[in-house]
């Protein structure tokens, strides 16, 4: 097993040298934290990524020979371990569909410093999360997470019709934590977002309009169904499109009892919930089955760019304390709902409770309440409800 180095490797790259000045100026003050280069054009940069183990690659996308798309595709196949982000002040459908393709992350020019930050600093995250660079180059030629084809059908078939409601759309979305994976991916570039942290799938539908997402769905290099794919059994991903429902279900359940003023916990909550087995989805049908779920999941997640609370939960949603620092009240909610329904389904296959491996800090962290048998309680109506309900 490889590490990283200690110190990161980030590249930025555009043909214009004002642009990299004003790049070098803005990050003047992490030069004692990142081992930065700048390069003029696609030719050169590709030298510094041939040379160097590189972290991070932030490229503009329209230069002179070699564009940004073909750059970063080149790139990747050299580093695939770097997460690449697009810096662009162009953000037409072609360019955004090419992007997709190679890009984890996309940010809009002029780019404010704090919305820079927070993208570099999320995919350094994903490069502490998993720090084997092996697994985070097998991470890094992952485009997108296996979709049950139904779903996907259904998908089409709603932003096809000139009356969608945006509700139906979230409400079919929700049932996918692939699809609303690459929706928030994409809603969370500063093309989109405007620096906007967005944590829902209500927010990010008419953030990226229904075009986009028609085009995201019917794009072989974004949505690779299962029938596709071939590799990864569809009665295992529905299994999982299940169990993440109603951990998103009950994480935001959960939220709405203990908000204490906190108007995007619920949403978090929900999202994370929706997304904490997204680790799984990488590994069903494949060599890296009983590797660190949550790890790998946070790690994609981050280098997509996603907000950090939801990085975070994910992270922590097997072990409450898997990460440095206090968890905050989403990683709570999503930790505890993750395992209350383990518990449930363990029963149901062994005819017992499992032992449970829900952490007993939890119910101080939510401060006092719900407890313990109360939150039981909770997951067993929700589990009960759901299976009336068919899901």
């Amino acid at each position: 097993m490889s590490e990283p180095n200690e110190t990161p490797i980030l590249l930025f790259v555009d043909d214009e040298k004002d642009i990299l000045a004003g790049l070098r100026s803005t990050l003047r003050k992490r030069r004692q934290d990142w081992d930065m280069h700048f390069a003029i054009g696609a030719r050169a940069a590709l030298e510094v990524v041939a040379d160097l183990p590189v972290d991070v690659i932030v490229s503009d996308m329209r230069m002179p020979g070699k564009d940004g798309a073909s750059f970063l595709a080149e790139a990747r196949e050299i580093r695939p371990e770097a997460v690449r982000i697009v810096l662009s002040g162009h953000a037409d459908d072609g360019a955004t569909m090419r992007g997709l393709a190679v890009a984890q992350q996309w940010l809009a020019k002029p780019c404010a410093r704090d919305q820079l930050l927070r993208s570099l600093e999320l995919a350094l995250t994903a490069r502490r999360l998993i720090r084997d660079t092996e697994k985070r180059m097998r991470l890094g030629g992952i485009e997108s997470l296996p979709s049950p084809p139904a779903t996907l059908e259904h998908i089409q078939f709603l932003v096809a019709d000139p009356e969608c409601r945006i509700q139906d759309l979230a409400e079919t979305i929700e049932q996918d934590p692939a699809v609303a994976a690459k929706i928030l991916q994409l809603a969370n570039s500063s093309f989109f977002s405007l620096a906007q942290e967005i944590t829902s799938l209500e927010a990010a539908i008419p953030r990226l309009g229904l075009d986009t997402i028609a085009a995201l769905v019917v794009s072989e290099s974004v949505f690779q169904s299962v029938a596709r794919k071939g590799n990864h059994p569809v009665s295992e991903v529905e299994a999982l499109q299940r169990h993440s429902l109603l951990c998103a279900r009950l994480s935001g359940r959960i939220a709405r009892e203990v908000a204490l003023g906190d108007e995007q916990l619920l949403p978090s909550a929900f999202t994370s919930g929706l997304l904490h087995d997204v680790g799984r989805l990488l590994v069903i049908g494949t060599e890296w089955e009983g590797e660190d779920c949550a790890a790998l999941g946070a790690g994609l997640l981050a280098a997509w760019g996603l907000p950090m609370r939801i990085v975070e939960s994910v992270a922590r949603h097997q072990a409450l304390f898997a990460i440095p620092g206090e968890p905050d009240l989403a990683s709570v909610c999503v930790h505890a709902a993750h395992h209350l329904l383990c518990e449930i389904e363990e029963k149901l296959v062994r005819g017992v409770h499992g032992p449970g491996s829900i952490d007993p800090a939890v119910p101080e962290l939510l401060g006092g309440e719900p407890d313990l048998e109360t939150l039981r309680q909770m997951a067993s109506d929700f589990f009960d409800l759901a299976a009336e309900e068919g899901h």
